[in-house]
């Protein structure tokens, strides 16, 4: 009697979708986990920047909040716009926890976050793209990996630009954008970025392509993304300094200059 395969149940389809998501799931976490061992050990080098924000942590700790720089640097006396407070007392409260060591542990978990929704967004695409935004990512990478508070900023950048891929299929994704700056503007001052790529974003999305044509412009389109930037902008406001963060940008700017 010839032997024949079983019909494959209704209810298998599902399963094998699950099995896809799995396999996703599995190559994501080898890839996070690889990278997040790498910058486990490489960033054992320790700048000056840590112990400015484990030393102005524990100012913050134990005196509160302080308008006037009271460092004996060329910036002693002088008005204090401590706009990554927050950064700060994260590093200090770790570092009272683990020490060095968890500093370092808990550094590149932050940057392993912000890889985190690159690995995913990539989990569909080409090896040659997925590759692409790989080297780009380590690019970024080489300027924060010893620890300091612009690994925030690496991880909150990503989380923008993943929030706002997700929201080319759920819009609802974009009430989450104006959160993130809110926690942004108190972390590390390079939220400036984040404004600019939602701006790139609207313009992007208000183009609409035409074969062998210019594009077409369609402000409507990009609407929801306008009010997402404007919002965004307000809730740069929710720190400690409140409209005072414009006097930083300005004085940081003074400095770039």
């Amino acid at each position: 009697m010839p032997l024949h395969a079983p019909a494959l149940p209704v209810h298998g389809a599902p399963a094998r979708l699950e099995l896809v998501s799995t396999r996703a799931l599995a190559v994501v976490a080898a890839q996070l986990s690889v990278a997040g061992a790498a910058l486990l050990y490489l960033n054992r080098t320790l700048a000056g920047d840590v112990y400015f924000l484990l030393a102005s942590g524990r100012l913050l700790t134990e005196e509160g909040w302080v308008t006037r720089s009271p460092f004996p640097t060329l910036a002693q006396g002088h008005v204090w716009h401590n706009q990554q407070w927050l950064a700060e007392w994260l590093f200090f409260q770790t570092h009272a926890l683990g020490g060095m060591a968890g500093v370092s542990l808990a550094y590149a978990t932050v940057l392993v976050g912000g890889l985190a929704p690159l690995a995913w967004l990539c989990r569909d695409r080409s090896a040659r793209a997925t590759a692409a935004a790989w080297a780009l990512s380590i690019a970024a990478l080489v300027a924060v990996l010893d620890p300091r508070a612009a690994g925030f900023s690496f991880a909150l950048f990503a989380g923008v630009a993943a929030l706002l891929a997700i929201a080319r299929r759920r819009s609802g994704a974009l009430f989450a954008v104006p959160v993130l700056f809110a926690v942004w503007a108190n972390l590390h001052g390079a939220f400036p970025a984040g404004l600019l790529l939602l701006a790139l974003a609207g313009v992007g999305v208000a183009l609409r392509p035409r074969r062998g044509r210019l594009p077409s412009v369609e402000p409507y389109r990009s609407l929801p993304l306008v009010a997402t930037l404007g919002v965004s902008v307000v809730a740069l406001l929710l720190t400690p300094l409140g409209v005072e963060i414009l006097d930083y940008l300005r004085v940081y700017d003074r400095h770039i200059a």
